[in-house]
């Protein structure tokens, strides 16, 4: 038969054990924090550049990403020309680069649309077991028309590599008209990621919203804004191997009121 003592024992173990893991809950808690207010106060000093983005990393702690579009060099008229992208992820702390990539060409700009800004997007893009892609958006900027083209960037080592490339994740048209005849046209794309796989990676589910909205006068000859029609479209991208395959029927957006 176990006596009182036994029971004093069992609570001191249990007690030590709950003390235990609270200290290890503080020192992690505060570690993480420690890190991403170092990787916060780096990404500071990249605020006031122009064509650059930085963001904490979203799996590597301590680390940020740090991307910079801009002109190609040697050749004519750059300003018109795709500007090219590099990409650093680094460790806040000591500043040293822990992968890099270099990407020609990567952002659209010119010959129509022109390039205005990019930012990082570090949605859950689980691309594959124990892989976290981290994307770049670039917003581009055409008369009565915008868009916004979404990247998506692997660590691999010390590189870093594309497996997305160039996809248009949302647009806006106007037809620009007065006197209460402006037409709308919005197009949204969510991606998410799919059980089913394809050589080895995650299929992405991109479900597409368009949104039109049309003004006129009502009775009182006030000037509104009614939503007209509604449109639903799924598409699904497969990794060839290398990167993910934008289908045809993505490429083209019907911008209604061009």
């Amino acid at each position: 038969m176990k006596g009182p003592n036994s029971a004093k024992v069992r609570n001191r173990d249990a007690s030590e054990w709950f003390t235990r893991l609270c200290l290890i809950f503080f020192f992690v808690s505060a570690s993480f924090l420690f890190g991403s207010a170092v990787a916060s106060g780096f990404c500071n000093e990249y605020a006031r550049y122009e064509n650059q983005s930085c963001k904490n990393h979203p799996t590597i702690k301590g680390a940020v990403i740090v991307a910079s579009a801009s002109p190609q060099e040697g050749v004519e008229d750059p300003e018109n020309k795709d500007f090219d992208l590099d990409i650093a992820v680094i460790d806040a702390g000591t500043r040293k680069t822990i992968a890099h990539g270099a990407f020609k060409a990567k952002i659209t700009n010119g010959g129509g649309p022109r390039f205005s800004r990019i930012t990082l997007d570090t949605g859950d893009y689980v691309v594959s077991p124990g892989l976290r892609a981290f994307g770049v958006r670039a917003s581009l900027h055409m008369n009565l028309m915008g868009s916004e083209e979404l990247n998506l960037f692997l660590v691999r080592g010390d590189s870093i590599v594309s497996v997305l490339s160039g996809m248009t994740a949302g647009a806006s048209f106007s037809n620009g008209a007065s006197d209460c005849r402006l037409q709308t046209r919005e197009v949204k794309r969510t991606l998410s990621m799919d059980r089913r796989m394809t050589e080895g990676f995650y299929d992405i589910l991109v479900l597409e919203r368009v949104n039109d909205t049309n003004q006129h006068k009502n009775q009182t000859g006030e000037c509104e804004s009614v939503e007209g029609s509604t449109a639903r479209q799924r598409y699904r991208l497969k990794f060839d191997g290398k990167e993910y395959r934008i289908p045809g029927d993505m490429l083209e957006l019907d911008c209604r009121v061009c």
